[in-house]
């Protein structure tokens, strides 16, 4: 508020004096004082005064500086006496009821961050119903009942509505958890005109439900919505009004009677409530996390109670997996989280919801966004809901770990080793800057740690160490201690971070002896076959199926054996063939690799196990301790449900005559292979151009082609296309990119690519040579009547090609059923032959028909039969 009737003066008067120089004065602004402002928010509708004098339109400012009970209404031109009550016209404005006042981000203000008061009136106004009360409201400073110059003031238009014969409710239907209140319905009470218009105070909107059973709730600012299933002409005073809906299981016809004819309808669906979902079946996605969850690898923690969030991040995801059996009961139920922040807010609230609805294999995620800015070093929000329960805290990153890639190093007596160490956050992720030192004790004792050597900004450190004893033994061995710092000027004395590698010096440099198995049975030997070793390739990107012992056919994965070598040994896995390696833990196609670092022996968290993609003989190799051994296995074919591409192919060009061409489609799975046993039918054929489909193979072969017949027309020439779909019923066909078929959940098959299920090809038939000497072809021929000679002879005209050229035309007359020759001819250049025959006047008919011979460029043929009369 500016209460400086000092600057009002000179404001007022330095208008005046621009008007007596003739210059024109800029129009006021809508806060004219410095530092008072009055925007309007929202305005009306109003009940028209005559039936509703009392019940006053809602009007909501924005303000700053301004004093609720000093303000006052004025018209528009800012004549007259301004009060409490405004006469201008037809209409008569007045505000009544209590002023209210919410303070810039207090519970309530609509928007906290504009820096902006709220104050909210009741105005009436006598406007005829479908008219606008239009008028100012100002802050009457001096009370002067008079706008001066440098009074805070806005226009403000109210639209009048008439009675009430609608209710317009939205959204329509909505789902909700079992026993959680929905999302609001929001009603809007209109006349017959549709505009909106009010409740008078004794008019009411009932809600019930059919069948009954639904709880109906009254939204409230800032705390939880209260148990209310009547909305009174307070709450509908905007002309509209919010209520939430809650049921324990079904579907609801939800009932709104208003006033006289004003009724409506919505619906809403209470969803299955998903429980029990257990620290293994949900994980925390992040980019810095300190949660290891399914989604993760060698995360720092395995509990959910307890989660630390870099504080950078500004989103928290929680994904979820069902684990069989409970994933068929999940199908379709909502995960509904509750979050409570402590120094965190959700749109201005310190507490908020999130839900979904889990898909058919009972998956889904949720994405946690607490209000921009809220989020400080310390703060935490604790996630409950559906058998989670737990509190991610938002922290810096800090230095937790420092370790070696292995436990145990091998050299040669007399030589080098590098040894790399890592450092790491609590949220598992490399740390950049720290300090680490290294200091021996064994065959060779270091009597001071090493200068510390600090990250780089792959969280790595290489340390060198080389066996400098005068006279080196073989079978002995060192042991490192690596000490980790924040930063390399901390002193010795502070708290560190140990870990330590053993280095075990050999006559060879070479580790301990091992070899390998595959589910168990030894892959190495004379005896081991790998096409006894079969698995099926990964089609649908989800590892599904268990081992079988020593049987592993129809198996998707195998099982890595490494028996032997030296304990604590880092050791790298490759694959090759397309081959996919996966952790402890991994199931998706998309977290595999086809290389591995693990440290001996290969089980628990280094275990590994091997996935096919591409059929054939595949190769697994392991190198440790300077050994290097191969484990083969086979990657067999994919079912006829693998199908996902098809691809065609055919000649570029065939000669003239040729009767038919033969197309070859190829069905293959994800990954290439082909496909066996795709009938014909799960394919759809069209042929464009002169020719048609004649016949197929009935199902596809061990390649996966199918040969498909194309006949070509008589005297085909030109381009002949075969366009092959596959339909997205059968197989894969038809499927997105991540999902295993067409009606499968999007992103479902993680690694799958697009489906590939559209192909065609074009053969060009090439026209027809008449050199002589080349292979005759068949012609097209005509006979018919062409001509009279004044009533004494009927013209017989048989016609060919040019090819025909030179062939013989016999003429043909058939007489109680016995067929006659009694012309030839020799076609002429131009194909032509004509033949005479008697004119009959039509006393009676002959029938005659006309072969042409067969030369080297036609075949024969004969014409259709031709009547003489």
């Amino acid at each position: 508020m500016n209460s400086s009737g000092i600057k009002r003066g000179l404001a007022v008067s330095a208008i005046s004096a621009l008007a007596v120089a003739g210059i024109p004065a800029l129009a006021s602004p809508a806060s004219a004082a410095p530092g008072d402002v009055i925007q309007v928010a929202s305005a009306g509708p109003a009940r028209n005064g005559a039936t509703a004098a009392t019940e006053g339109a809602v009007v909501v400012l924005r303000t700053s500086g301004v004093v609720a009970a000093d303000l006052k209404l004025i018209a528009n031109d800012l004549s007259g006496v301004a009060n409490q009550s405004q006469n201008n016209g037809n209409q008569t404005l007045a505000i009544v009821g209590t002023r209210t006042t919410v303070l810039n981000g207090a519970t309530g203000d609509s928007n906290p961050n504009d820096g902006l008061d709220e104050i909210t009136l009741r105005i009436t106004a006598t406007t005829p119903v479908g008219g606008t009360a239009a008028f100012t409201v100002f802050e009457d400073e001096d009370t002067d009942n008079a706008v001066d110059g440098g009074e805070a003031r806005s226009q403000v238009s109210i639209q009048t509505g008439g009675v009430p014969t609608s209710l317009e409710v939205t959204p329509g239907s909505q789902t909700a958890p079992a026993g959680t209140p929905s999302s609001p319905y929001s009603v809007t009470v209109r006349d017959a005109a549709g505009r909106a218009t009010q409740l008078l105070t004794a008019e009411t909107i009932e809600l019930t439900s059919t069948p009954g059973g639904v709880t109906f709730y009254r939204p409230v600012a800032g705390a939880a919505p209260v148990v209310d299933s009547t909305i009174t002409s307070e709450e509908a005073r905007t002309g509209t009004a919010t209520f939430l809906a809650s049921a324990a299981s079904g579907q609801f016809l939800i009932n709104l009677d208003g006033p006289g004819s004003a009724e409506s309808t919505a619906t809403l669906d209470v969803v299955t409530a998903a429980t029990g979902i257990a620290a293994a079946e949900f994980d925390v996605v992040t980019e810095a996390d300190s949660y290891a969850g399914f989604g993760d690898r060698g995360d720092a923690v395995s509990t959910p109670a307890a989660v630390d969030v870099r504080v950078d991040q500004t989103a928290v995801r929680i994904d979820i997996r069902s684990s069989a059996p409970v994933a068929d009961a999940r199908k379709g139920a909502t995960v509904l989280l509750n979050l409570t922040g402590t120094g965190i807010t959700f749109g201005g609230r310190p507490a908020g919801t999130v839900s979904t609805v889990l898909d058919q294999n009972g998956v889904g995620s949720l994405t946690i966004t607490p209000d921009a800015g809220t989020i400080q070093v310390g703060d935490s929000i604790r996630v409950q809901g559906s058998g989670i329960d737990t509190t991610l805290t938002f922290a810096r990153a800090r230095l937790t770990s420092s370790a070696p890639e292995a436990q145990t190093y091998v050299a040669k007596a007399g030589g080098s080793v590098d040894i790399t160490v890592t450092a790491r956050d609590q949220f598992n992720l490399p740390i950049a800057g720290a300090a680490i030192s290294a200091q021996r004790a064994g065959a060779n004792n270091d009597a001071q740690p090493t200068a510390r050597k600090v990250t780089d900004a792959n969280g790595k450190a290489t340390f060198t160490f080389t066996d400098a004893r005068t006279t080196p033994v073989a079978n002995t061995q060192d042991m490192v201690t690596f000490r980790a710092y924040t930063d390399a000027f901390v002193p010795e004395t502070d708290p560190s971070i140990n870990s330590s590698a053993t280095i075990r010096y050999t006559a060879e440099g070479l580790g301990q002896d091992f070899t390998l198995s595959l589910d168990s049975v030894s892959a190495n030997g004379v005896a081991y076959n790998p096409a006894d070793t079969v698995i099926v390739p990964l089609t649908d990107g989800v590892v599904s199926t268990g081992n079988n012992g020593t049987n592993p056919i129809g198996d998707e994965v195998l099982a890595l054996g490494v028996l032997g070598g030296d304990a604590g040994a880092p050791a790298t896995v490759t694959v090759d063939n397309g081959g996919v390696l996966l952790r402890e833990g991994e199931v998706l196609l998309p977290q595999g690799s086809a290389s591995e670092s693990i440290v001996l022996p290969a089980s628990a968290l280094n275990s590994i196990r091997v996935a096919g993609t591409k059929s054939g003989l595949t190769t697994v190799t392991v190198t440790s301790g300077g050994r290097t051994k191969t484990a083969q296995f086979t990657v067999g074919s994919s079912s006829a449900a693998a199908a996902r591409n098809v691809s065609v192919s055919g000649p570029g060009e065939v000669p003239a005559k040729t009767q038919q061409i033969t197309f070859t489609a190829v069905v293959t799975d994800a990954f290439g292979n082909g496909v066996a046993g795709v009938p014909a039918n799960a394919l759809n054929v069209q042929v464009s151009g002169p020719g048609e489909l004649q016949d197929s193979d009935a199902v596809t072969n061990a390649q996966g082609q199918l040969n498909l017949n194309v006949r070509t027309d008589d005297n085909a020439v030109g381009a002949i296309t075969i366009r092959v779909q596959g339909y997205p019923s059968y197989g894969q066909f038809g499927a997105a990119a991540n999902q295993e078929n067409s009606g499968s959940p999007a992103g479902g098959a993680q690694g799958l690519p697009v489906s590939s299920d559209e192909a065609e090809a074009t053969t060009t038939v090439l026209p027809g040579d008449t050199t002589p000497g080349d292979d005759p072809v068949r012609i097209k021929i005509n006979a018919g009547i062409d001509g009279v000679s004044q009533g004494k002879y009927d013209v017989i005209t048989v016609t060919a090609r040019r090819a025909g050229a030179d062939a013989n035309v016999r003429l043909f007359r058939v007489k109680d059923g016995v067929a006659k020759r009694v012309k030839q001819k020799v076609l002429g250049e131009d194909g032509v032959a004509k033949f005479k025959r008697a004119d009959l006047n039509g006393n009676k008919s002959t029938r005659y028909y006309a072969i042409v011979g067969k030369t080297i460029v036609n075949f024969a043929d004969t014409t259709k039969n031709i009547w003489v009369k």
